[in-house]
């Protein structure tokens, strides 16, 4: 009887020792995480400020003057550039 008295006790212990642990692990690991998350934060809103600011220089993303040719599955480099020194230019 004395020994089921004692694993009681001893589960009890376990038990409160990991719920009053529990809460300050929490608050702990909300800090760790608003400390790390900050900086990523803030240099996502520097990109997004960056991005709105005009620019001297041209925008370098537009599209090309001219089309670009697709190429087809057995076409190879070599026969592309044949077949565009064949075909007589305007």
């Amino acid at each position: 009887m004395s020994l089921l008295i004692i694993l009681i006790i001893a589960a009890v212990a376990i038990l409160l020792g990991l719920v009053l642990a529990y809460l300050p692990m929490r608050i702990l690991l909300a800090q760790i995480a608003k400390k790390v998350a900050a900086p990523i934060r803030e240099f996502i809103q520097r990109q997004r400020d960056r991005r709105t600011i005009s620019r001297e220089t041209a925008d370098r993303r537009t599209k090309p003057a001219e089309p670009v040719r697709p190429m087809i599955a057995r076409e190879t480099p070599e026969r592309r550039k044949a077949a565009e020194s064949a075909t007589p230019k305007a």
